[in-house]
């Protein structure tokens, strides 16, 4: 079967970004057991994968089946008119939960540190870009309650130069496993919006401080992280951590999934059977 990609971003089709078609193909060709292939004719193609960059094609013919994904937070556009969608906006009875981290992790394969028997030198650090929304008022508020960060992104730098890199580019990795914790805000507090700001952390044998989805211990082991509650609890929680070594050591030596990406895979691949059947728009 032949698949017609739209509104994604640059990298995707060729595999050079750390979200690529490669999860997308293996996905594919478990839900319909053939070989499943891109093609750039929008007339040849049996099934449209879109995405939100730019104008939809959805409309431009019949297609076998059509699918949209999105590990953003945003609206998805006349969301019914898909077989189904996926990502982290639950967009109705067609909806397939696929939160972004997911798709990262898998094309961005790592192996996670294990058995972490050091203690990093330093303390707090976050990556921050943007200068909006609830995260930045959360890391100023985190500050104002004695909480020392150094900040290596756009917002509050006070390093004296920016990190390099996206997803988990060595130099990213590499300035977070100097921490004791590294700040994991989302864009938005939403659904299963869920992207890999909270892996980055885990790859680089630290411990996150997470903010974002209130789905997230339903994916990783509590234990594991600190999902932001009350300002006075979390405050608590990050001065016992950067003062107890002990206690770091045992909390970041946890294991960090509740079930492999490849188990959270086959849920999906179960889950567009089922909606395909359910549609009536194939024979499985």
């Amino acid at each position: 079967m032949l698949v017609y990609t739209n509104g994604f971003w640059p990298g995707f089709n060729e595999r050079t970004n750390g979200v690529h078609w490669g999860f997308f193909e293996y996905i594919l060709e478990r839900v319909f057991d053939c070989t499943i292939q891109l093609t750039g004719s929008l007339a040849d193609a049996d099934i449209l994968l879109e995405s939100f960059i730019g104008s939809s094609v959805l409309n431009d013919k019949a297609w076998k089946y059509s699918m949209f994904f999105s590990g953003e937070a945003h609206e998805v556009p006349f969301a019914q008119s898909y077989t189904f969608c996926m990502g982290a906006r639950d967009s109705g009875i067609n909806f397939i939960s696929c939160p972004l981290y997911l798709v990262y992790d898998y094309c961005k394969p790592f192996s996670y540190p294990s058995q972490i028997t050091d203690v990093p030198p330093k303390g707090t650090c976050s990556i921050i870009s943007s200068g909006i929304g609830t995260r930045c008022s959360l890391l100023d508020t985190l500050v104002e309650h004695g909480i020392e960060i150094d900040n290596a992104g756009r917002y509050k730098n006070n390093i004296g130069y920016t990190i390099p890199g996206s997803y988990s580019d060595p130099p990213i990795l590499d300035f977070q496993k100097n921490y004791k914790l590294v700040l994991a805000f989302e864009n938005a507090e939403l659904d299963d919006y869920i992207t890999e700001k909270i892996l980055n952390p885990f790859r680089a044998g630290t411990i996150p401080i997470y903010f974002g989805s209130k789905q997230i211990s339903n994916y990783f082991n509590p234990k594991r992280f600190v999902q932001v509650s009350s300002i006075d609890e979390t405050v608590n929680e990050l001065q016992r951590l950067l003062s107890d070594p002990s206690y770091w050591l045992e909390k970041v030596n946890e294991p960090i999934f509740l079930r492999s990406t490849e188990e959270r895979m086959d849920d999906i691949i179960q889950m567009i059977k089922k909606n395909v059947k359910v549609c009536g728009r194939g024979d499985m």
